[in-house]
């Protein structure tokens, strides 16, 4: 179906996004469009689109107060009922850095994990890695940005200095 919009939005782009959305047309099927019908602002969807809930880890990691494991735990179990195929469960940093994430073996040891779920972890060096595999994680994150400031702030690292730090992570974990 999103494949079908992408095509009328390139034939009647002078309705407007509203009318077209909520045209009974959209239902119809038709030809495919060629390359020279579609403006250059179109750009073709993807088949697939993977969305990570990341609401354990970074939504719950800057809360003053602390929240217990069980809690964590609890979210996880509720949040992989809804029909989410990935919620990034925890982080392995230091709890000098954040505290919040001090019990991210208890958590990961305590989620029940459904089938066809992942929980991927953040594991930002190669202590954290270990540790995540310790504790049975079988998906890990790695992060950076885009920023060269936010960078600095958050993992007191330039991009290209945060890159190569993860470059043995992740070479280990694909070795794993």
């Amino acid at each position: 179906m999103l494949r079908n919009l992408t095509r009328r939005l390139a034939r009647v782009p002078r309705k407007g996004w509203r009318s077209l959305a909520s045209s009974s047309s959209l239902n119809k099927t038709e030809g495919d469009v060629s390359s020279e019908e579609i403006p250059p602002w179109i750009v073709p969807l993807p088949s697939h689109v993977k969305i990570v809930e990341v609401g354990p880890r970074d939504g719950l990691q800057n809360e003053k107060q602390l929240i217990p494991a069980h809690a964590k735990i609890q979210l996880i179990n509720k949040l992989s009922n809804t029909g989410l195929e990935v919620v990034e469960s925890t982080s392995f940093v230091s709890p000098r850095w954040v505290p919040q994430m001090a019990d991210a073996a208890e958590v990961l040891d305590g989620i029940e994990r459904k089938k066809g779920v992942s929980y991927p972890v953040l594991c930002p060096n190669m202590k954290g890695l270990e540790l995540a595999i310790k504790h049975n994680a079988e998906e890990i994150a790695v992060f950076s940005a885009a920023s060269e400031s936010f960078t600095k702030r958050n993992i007191n690292s330039t991009i290209a200095q945060s890159l190569k730090m993860f470059e043995p992570v992740v070479e280990a974990a694909l070795a794993e």
